[in-house]
């Protein structure tokens, strides 16, 4: 089938200046149970036959956003389109009142709102919430947009859906956003003009859509046959999604168009952690991505590698004062001994302990890295990588350190017995 691919379109390159096989798939379905209207209308004032479906499923997941659920309403009720939409929110059991705003618009627009109203978490039994809506959407695409972001132009499902339909080849179409932060109360940009260059839109692959990430969720809308029923997936986290979209050959665009906003406050998942736990969480996105689908792409492998190394480095640190306070309890504890004690063989152990776990802990992170390069550079013949191992690390990642101090700690007050007195009342307990 001919290249569809608009010819005026700049491409970012992997980082090896590749590009993946692209799937083309047929233009859109003359089957269509509706005809488009001649000219974009609110969807608010649209009228269709009863039992038609929707081009575009709007899902939108929402736990204790009542101070902000008005903005993303009113932001999906201004799209003007030529098409049906249907509205899916889903509320996880909110502590707030969100439950009622959402019944409120409910009752008034009953043709385009198809509420989930949990009486109990879903989060909090591993249950994604994201996944429940892709689950509910009957239409053709799906645009995603959490009840704490909204949407500031009226015509951004529009613009997307006639690219998509005019390009056939990618599987999901973003666009630019501003940020507004609660605290100052101030809208940013997101950084992306040196990226895009003036140009009216920029291509996004597999082999390089962490670098930059352009794909905030507010902004996404792709094709719902792309998930192919695949639910056992954990495409709940946003990351993994735009991986297992854009791994089936695919590739995604980028519209220089300001369209959204994304909110920071201190109830966000993402806006509310740092440091340690936002590397943890990038790093638990990034082993997903790799369990599912090997390490084929180059970006996955490199953020994967960045993630993992920034724990590394925190860990160590946190070992390495560990074993310092160790050591230096143990030389107090060894000059403290009475006069004509021959520590002899403690004095050798203890220290030589230090010394072993010390390097032990520096060996098992260069086996870690090169493990983990060896299955990018060598995938393993089910092209799903490492499962087990990769597993194993990050398991040993939390719990190396504490072992190690407890070890310590452990071989202490099993020599107690044979020390003096004087000695045993200055070993610490847990």
């Amino acid at each position: 089938m001919k290249d569809v691919r608009d010819p005026a379109m700049p491409h970012l390159t992997g980082h090896l200046g590749t590009t993946l096989p692209i799937a083309h798939p047929e233009r859109p379905s003359e089957s269509r149970d509706f005809k488009p209207l001649l000219a974009p209308r609110p969807i608010t004032e649209q009228q269709w036959p009863e039992g038609t479906r929707p081009l575009v499923s709007i899902c939108c997941t929402c736990y204790n956003h009542k101070e902000f659920l008005l903005d993303a309403i009113e932001g999906f009720l201004t799209q003007q389109t030529t098409f049906p939409v249907e509205i899916i929110i889903h509320d996880d059991a909110s502590a707030d009142r969100s439950a009622d705003i959402i019944h409120t618009f409910h009752a008034k627009y009953p043709q385009l709102f198809h509420p989930i109203l949990q009486t109990q978490n879903q989060w909090t039994k591993g249950r994604s919430t994201l996944k429940i809506c892709f689950a509910a959407a009957r239409g053709e695409y799906i645009a995603i947009c959490e009840g704490d972001d909204y949407w500031t132009s009226p015509h951004k499902l529009q613009k997307q859906v006639d690219f998509l339909d005019a390009q056939p080849c990618y599987v999901l179409c973003a666009h630019r956003f501003q940020v507004l932060d609660e605290t100052t109360h101030l809208l940013s940009e997101d950084m992306l003009d040196s990226v895009l260059q003036g140009r009216p839109h920029i291509e996004t692959n597999y082999q390089n859509f962490l670098n930059p990430y352009v794909t905030k969720t507010l902004t996404v809308i792709f094709r719902t046959e792309a998930l192919k029923g695949n639910f056992k997936k954990p495409i709940g986290m946003d990351t993994v999604l735009w991986a297992h979209l854009l791994s089936q050959g695919q590739d995604g665009v980028v519209l220089n168009n300001v369209m959204g906003v994304y909110r920071k406050h201190a109830g966000g998942i993402c806006s509310a952690i740092n440091g340690l736990a936002r590397h943890e969480f990038g790093l638990e996105q990034m082993a997903a991505i790799v369990l599912h689908e090997g390490f084929a792409s180059r970006c996955v492998r490199s953020e994967y590698l960045f993630r993992a190394q920034e724990i590394s480095d925190h860990w160590i640190a946190e070992l390495g004062k560990g074993l310092a306070g160790l050591d230096q309890h143990t030389c107090r504890v060894l000059k403290s001994l009475p006069a004509g004690y021959t520590p002899g063989i403690l004095d050798y152990i203890l220290h030589r302990m230090v010394l072993v776990l010390d390097r032990a802990l520096a060996e098992v992170w260069r086996l870690r890295a090169e493990s983990i390069l060896w299955a990018g550079t060598k995938p393993h013949p089910t092209g799903r990588g490492l499962r087990l191992p990769l597993r194993l690390i990050v398991w040993l990642v939390s719990l190396w350190p504490l072992m190690a101090v407890r070890g310590c700690k452990w071989l202490l007050r099993r020599l107690r017995p044979t020390w003096p007195r004087s000695v045993e009342r200055q070993i610490p307990n847990d």
